[in-house]
């Protein structure tokens, strides 16, 4: 499950003080033809259900005023415009939750913000890594987002030395827990699961991106090892990066999978890899498939990245290409034992289930008895609020 979903549905789960919540896509432009140029921003409510006996309105903002993208002036008209449409489906005061800063967004939540009763910014990556435009500009728009914020949650420690708050926080990724550990006796997922017998499987699920996936460890691997099938699961964001994943016999490039089948195919694999290659892009990150492979009690292989090392015996991190492959070879030999408890029970531990709670205890204190937000020296009463999230959306698992 991707972080801003998990967040947000168990803090609203776990939390007293949060009645209802409101998910934010994120803002969908459309220019197919001139006339959509000036059209008004709209706001469209595109479903509705329910996070335990909580109500979860889900909302798409449509199109933004022209040029919303590189002028701030129009960014926050457009904004102002989206707004006022949202803002018809809670009443104040709420919990505003920001987890993105592309320039509509980031002029939306500033708007948004001035009647929130509390501003969480969630930096659930490096995220001026992940603008195309301007570094400096992207910048610009993270100070404005942190100028707005109360409190501030940081992926990991690489993230939390950048970010320049009062009220911040690390707080890494984790699984879920239970969903993984359920079983389907009959799953299948044609032509490679059941799986085969004599079949090994060498396996990656997550987005499959030329800034991280390490070209030169892979041939190393991919060639060492021709009698093992190599399966990508999820999104490649390039057709040259795709193509040269499928050159190899031994390599298949599939779709992402369901979350609630996602057990059992990491289950499947004969071991789980990470072969990223340390840089801007990655140290931003902390690995949501690590924790999922965990939870599979999967032997895991990966590049020194995302502070893996810190799992000590329940990861294998290679120092170089033939390193990686060296490790996996010795996974599917015996000669290295790996120990699954260990693994498996960081991943309990380190489960959205059993670490949401806990964050909610910072987010939303005690009062009296009472769970309820202040801000500005304003009391509300508990049962009032509502959680809003703004968080960038995309299928990807890691």
């Amino acid at each position: 499950m991707k972080r801003n979903l998990a967040m947000f549905t168990y803090l609203l789960k776990s939390s007293g003080a949060l009645n209802s919540g409101v998910y934010i896509n994120k803002i969908k432009v459309c220019r197919d033809r001139l006339a959509d140029y000036f059209a008004t921003p709209e706001v469209t409510d595109i479903a509705k259900h329910r996070v335990g006996r909580k109500s979860v309105t889900v909302l798409q903002p449509l199109t933004g005023l022209p040029f919303s993208y590189r002028s701030v002036a129009v960014a926050r008209a457009s904004a102002s415009l989206l707004a006022r449409r949202i803002r018809k489906s809670f009443d104040e005061p709420y919990l505003l939750w920001i987890n993105t800063i592309s320039p509509l967004e980031c002029a939306l939540a500033e708007v948004l913000a001035e009647g929130a009763d509390h501003v969480v910014f969630d930096s659930s990556d490096d995220m001026t890594t992940l603008e195309h435009s301007d570094p400096g500009v992207a910048r610009q728009r993270l100070e404005r987002t942190l100028r707005i914020a109360d409190s501030v949650l940081c992926v990991n420690q690489h993230v939390y030395d950048l970010i320049e708050h009062p009220n911040k926080r690390i707080f890494r990724n984790c699984t879920t827990f239970e969903t993984l550990q359920r079983t389907q006796p009959n799953f299948k997922l044609a032509p490679w699961y059941p799986k085969k017998p004599g079949a090994t499987y060498i396996g990656f699920i997550g987005s499959i991106t030329e800034d991280r996936i390490d070209r030169a460890l892979l041939d190393v691997a991919f060639s060492r090892l021709p009698h093992c099938t190599f399966l990508f699961y999820g999104y490649c964001d390039s057709l040259p990066l795709a193509q040269y994943l499928r050159s190899y016999p031994n390599v298949r490039v599939l779709d992402p999978v369901p979350n609630d089948d996602l057990g059992e195919v990491i289950r499947g694999f004969d071991v789980a890899i990470v072969p990223h290659r340390d840089n801007t892009s990655t140290r931003g990150n902390d690995l949501l498939k690590v924790m999922d492979y965990f939870a599979c009690g999967v032997p895991v292989v990966s590049t020194g990245v995302s502070d893996v090392q810190a799992y000590g015996a329940a990861v294998r991190v290679a120092s170089n290409p033939a390193d990686f492959a060296n490790r996996i070879q010795e996974l599917l030999a015996g000669t290295d034992r790996y120990d699954s408890s260990l693994a498996i029970s960081i991943a309990h531990e380190r489960s959205w289930e059993r670490q949401v709670p806990r964050l909610s205890e910072w987010l939303i204190p005690q009062q009296n008895g009472k769970r309820r937000f202040c801000h500005d020296q304003r009391e509300r009463p508990a049962n009032q609020h509502q959680n809003l999230i703004t968080p960038d959306t995309g299928p990807t698992f890691a």
